[in-house]
């Protein structure tokens, strides 16, 4: 059992929405580039959602993610074996895995938002 994730301070879960619809402006704007620092969108993504509902499906984490699907289930794959990520069956459909941040991984993720929050509120002028 996946077990539940700690809330986020809402001022840190706004930035993180902030950040994501940063990074897609970013990949609109230049649909021919290959940016590679899809980890990093997917925890941001994993750590709103686990603030939201807990888990996703894997298609939900790899269809918005710019990167040859095998790549990211590979590194899916590798975050769940090293504790970064917990996956489960989908009780509604079987055929479903589910994946969500690990408690640690979280709270992680959560330090570093916050981090970069406060170094890009300084820098606001």
């Amino acid at each position: 059992m996946i077990p539940p994730i700690p809330s986020a301070d809402p001022a840190i879960i706004t930035f993180a929405r902030s950040l994501l619809d940063a990074y897609r402006s970013r990949n609109e704007h230049f649909p021919d580039l290959p940016f590679v620092d899809f980890v990093w969108f997917m925890l941001i993504d994993l750590f709103l959602v686990g603030e939201e509902q807990g888990s996703i499906s894997l298609s939900g984490i790899y269809a918005p993610v710019r990167v040859p699907k095998a790549t990211v289930l590979r590194t899916i794959r590798r975050m769940v074996e090293s504790g970064h990520l917990s996956t489960k069956r989908d009780p509604l459909d079987g055929r479903r895995t589910l994946v969500s941040l690990s408690v640690e991984t979280h709270r992680r993720v959560e330090a570093t938002l916050r981090t970069m929050r406060k170094i890009l509120m300084s820098s606001d002028g």
